[in-house]
C-alpha cells in the first residue's frame, strides 16, 4: 500500500509545487497522476491520495 503525494513539508501545509509563494494546482496534478501511474506499472495493488 502506499499514497501519492508530494509532501513537501511547507509552513501553510499545502502539499503541492509553489512558484513565488503561489500554489500551481495544474502542475502538481500532472505531477500526482504520474506518481499514481508509476505504481500501477509496478503492481502496487491499494493506493490513496493523500489529503
Amino acid at each position: 500500500m502506499c499514497d501519492v503525494a508530494l509532501d513537501p513539508y511547507t509552513d501553510h501545509g499545502h502539499d503541492g509545487l509553489l512558484k513565488n509563494k503561489e500554489i500551481l494546482n495544474d502542475e502538481t496534478v500532472k505531477i500526482l497522476v504520474r506518481q499514481a501511474n508509476y505504481r500501477l506499472k509496478w503492481d502496487v495493488i491499494f493506493w490513496l491520495p493523500q489529503i
